[in-house]
């Protein structure tokens, strides 16, 4: 953001350096508002792509969301839709059927 040159090492903190670090933002105050303002405004429309980037590769849009059938088909999401009883249970599809408190 530009203000690199009012940091201190806390090890190191040097309380002269520190006074005149402080006089100095406050005697140009104005200037580094603008230019905090500025630099959150790029990083917040930054951040807005990047996560619109990343929606769009997560969450892809209704139409493109095709990606869980083609990997499991059709049967594996049928199991959690049928009612219990009527055909396929989730049990069956990983090799046991359910415990008798959940069947």
């Amino acid at each position: 953001m530009g203000l690199a040159d009012f940091c201190q090492h806390i090890e190191r903190l040097d309380v002269h350096l520190l006074e005149m670090q402080t006089r100095r933002l406050i005697s140009a105050r104005a200037a580094f508002e603008r230019r905090i303002h500025e630099m959150r405004t790029q990083f917040e429309s930054e951040l807005r792509e990047q996560e619109g980037l990343l929606t769009s590769l997560i969450c892809p849009p209704p139409d493109d969301r095709t990606l869980p059938r083609k990997h499991f088909g059709s049967g594996f999401f049928s199991a959690f839709t049928r009612r219990r009883g009527e055909g396929s249970t989730f049990g069956s599809m990983v090799g046991g059927p359910l415990p008798p408190d959940q069947a």
